[in-house]
């Protein structure tokens, strides 16, 4: 089953919704005088609300809350590599679910809900971030940090996005303080010394040891972006940027 979450054009969409609607009625053709004698069972109407899941999300067309049973083995990337497979909606969507359910629910041994108490910590201290401690996210949702490494900047914009619905759920008004909330990963098992990095650790998450020498200032991140017309003084923007390209006015 080649699923492929990509969005298509409505004449496709309602192509493939007819197609779903005649090959039920042909279904119940063939069954022909067996629904008269008996009643679906819940057993048999299972697998058809399954495949019919399936065949939402590989079009689309599907809801939030149903996204969670549509994609059973998250960990199947059926041949795309995992930076292709975590941009697609519904593992993105499948992931976002997982790890907002990771920070409501994880607790420790003492019945403490620990990223709830992070949070809560952060905003008293009017901070913008928190830790994730990776063995402990391996431990409950191991898929998600498989994938970490592999696509870290692709994972952690899934994170801080959920990490930031979760906080404005709990504190409404908190982004009058931020506009942002991030997710800062601690304690990766493996320590790669800075004299092995090579080509195959580009774009990916490692943790490193060293000895800082020199420091310089650190400079803000430019995240939007107008331009005024240097003939007419008209206002071009905003532009949102992003960390890999700038994006100017066409």
């Amino acid at each position: 089953d080649d699923e492929v979450y990509s969005d298509i054009s409505q004449g496709d969409r309602r192509a493939a919704e007819e197609a779903m609607r005649r090959r039920d009625r042909e279904d119940q053709m063939r069954r022909g005088d067996a629904d008269l004698l008996y009643e679906p069972s819940d057993d048999d109407e299972a697998p058809r609300r399954k495949r019919r899941r399936a065949e939402k999300a590989a079009i689309g067309d599907v809801e939030e809350e149903e996204m969670i049973e549509s994609i059973e083995h998250l960990e199947d990337t059926k041949g795309h590599s995992v930076k292709e497979w975590v941009s697609m909606l519904g593992p993105r969507t499948e992931i976002a679910n997982r790890f907002k359910n990771f920070l409501r629910n994880h607790v420790n041994s003492k019945g403490v809900y620990v990223y709830k108490d992070k949070i809560r910590r952060m905003c008293e201290s009017n901070h913008s971030s928190f830790e994730v401690e990776f063995p402990v996210l391996a431990s409950k949702e191991n898929v998600l940090a498989y994938f970490l490494p592999e696509a870290p900047m692709e994972m952690l914009q899934i994170f801080d996005t959920v990490a930031k619905e979760l906080v404005l759920t709990i504190y409404p008004s908190y982004e009058r303080v931020t506009s942002e909330i991030h997710i800062r990963i601690s304690d990766l098992p493996l320590i790669e010394e800075l004299r092995t990095f090579r080509k195959i650790h580009l774009n990916q998450l490692v943790r490193t040891t060293g000895v800082v020498t020199a420091t310089t200032g650190v400079l803000p991140q430019l995240s939007i972006v107008k331009y005024d017309c240097n003939k007419c003084g008209f206002v071009i923007g905003p532009f949102v940027q992003s960390q890999n390209s700038e994006v100017k006015p066409g």
